[in-house]
C-alpha cells in the first residue's frame, strides 16, 4: 500500500511547493492535505488532492485528520502556540501511528548566541526535542532563510542585511 503523507501549511508558500512536487508522485503515495477553512478544499479538490480540515488550536479535530497517516509534515505559525501546537500534534500523531514527521524549523545552531536569544529558535529546539523523544521517525528541515525576509532589504538595487560579526550560510 501506499504511505499516506499529510501536508500541513499547504496553501502557503512553503507548503503549496511541497504539494507541487508531492502531486506527481501519486504512483508512490497518497497526497492528503490539511485546511483550516472549509473554502480552501476546492483549489484541491479540482487536481484531485484529498483534504482534511485541521485546526491546530482544537484538539477535537486532530485523530480524525491523522487517521492513516504515515508521513507528516509539519509546519506551524512563528507564535508561542507552536510550543503546545507542536506537542499536542506530536502526541496526536504518535496515537494515530504516524512513522515520520518532517518539522519545518528555523536555521539555529545550538550554542550560537542567537539560539539562546532569539524565541522562535528557542520554541523550535524545544518542539524538535519532543519530536526526537517521542520515538517517532524525523526529519528537521532548518531552512536558513525565507525570501520574504529579503523583500524590504533591497534598496537601490542592493541587499542590506545585518548580521553583524555572526557567519551565515
Amino acid at each position: 500500500t501506499k504511505p499516506v503523507v499529510l501536508i500541513l501549511g499547504a496553501t502557503g508558500r512553503t507548503g503549496s511547493h511541497l504539494v507541487n512536487l508531492l502531486e506527481s508522485e501519486s504512483d508512490r503515495l497518497k497526497l492528503r492535505v490539511a485546511i483550516r477553512k472549509p473554502e480552501q478544499a476546492e483549489q484541491f479538490s479540482k487536481r484531485g488532492i484529498a483534504t482534511v480540515h485541521l485546526d491546530l488550536d482544537d484538539l477535537s479535530t486532530y485523530e480524525a485528520t491523522l487517521q492513516g497517516v504515515q508521513r507528516l509534515f509539519m509546519v506551524t505559525g512563528y507564535t508561542v502556540d507552536m510550543m503546545n501546537q507542536g506537542k499536542n500534534l506530536t502526541d496526536a500523531a504518535k496515537d494515530a501511528g504516524v512513522e515520520h514527521i518532517v518539522h519545518v524549523g528555523t536555521f539555529h545552531q545550538p550554542g550560537r548566541p542567537q539560539s539562546k536569544l532569539i524565541r522562535h529558535y528557542i520554541w523550535h529546539q524545544l518542539i524538535e526535542t519532543y519530536i526526537e523523544a517521542s520515538g517517532i521517525g524525523w526529519t528537521h528541515l532548518h531552512p536558513n532563510a525565507f525570501m520574504q525576509n529579503f523583500f524590504g532589504a533591497v534598496q537601490d538595487g542592493k541587499l542590506h542585511m545585518f548580521f553583524g560579526q555572526e557567519r551565515v550560510g
